[in-house]
């Protein structure tokens, strides 16, 4: 596996919404409220092509698969709130995204490639990980409930 975390429960989180269709500056997004759904956590900076790769993907899984939580990760803790929620815009994602302003997401999840995707199962558990650009085939095979 690509993630020592694959078989581990999640780290639970809760983290301000910084981007996102029909988001709302202050919006808080807690891992553990999710519980029962599938939750896809994509690792991300607005700097890392096969990140900026992935977000079409993504973008066409969240829309088809709306039981599925898609949540951006970004790792990017030099910048402001506001640069994230732009970069975001920019790529073309509608889905949420939280900023992991120091580190502490990235850290927990133990995060050392760019884009990293976390699966969390229904039941918490993280199910599955994939490294670099991910396209829908592979969304689809792990994430997808059909």
């Amino acid at each position: 596996s690509v993630s020592p975390l694959v078989g581990e429960p999640a780290v639970s989180f809760a983290s301000t919404v910084v981007g996102g269709e029909g988001a709302d500056e202050g919006d808080r997004i807690e891992l553990e409220a999710l519980r029962g759904r599938v939750v896809v956590l994509d690792f991300w900076a607005s700097w890392c092509p096969p990140c900026r790769a992935s977000v079409p993907a993504l973008e066409a899984f969240s829309h088809a698969h709306p039981e599925v939580v898609v949540l951006g990760v970004n790792v990017e803790s030099n910048r402001r709130a506001s640069f994230v929620r732009e970069a975001h815009r920019e790529l073309g994602a509608s889905y949420p995204t939280v900023h992991d302003t120091d580190g502490s997401l990235q850290t927990a999840y133990r995060i050392t490639a760019l884009p990293t995707l976390l699966v969390v199962d229904t039941t918490g558990e993280v199910r599955d990980a994939h490294v670099g650009a991910v396209d829908r085939a592979w969304l689809e095979e792990h994430a997808g409930s059909n």
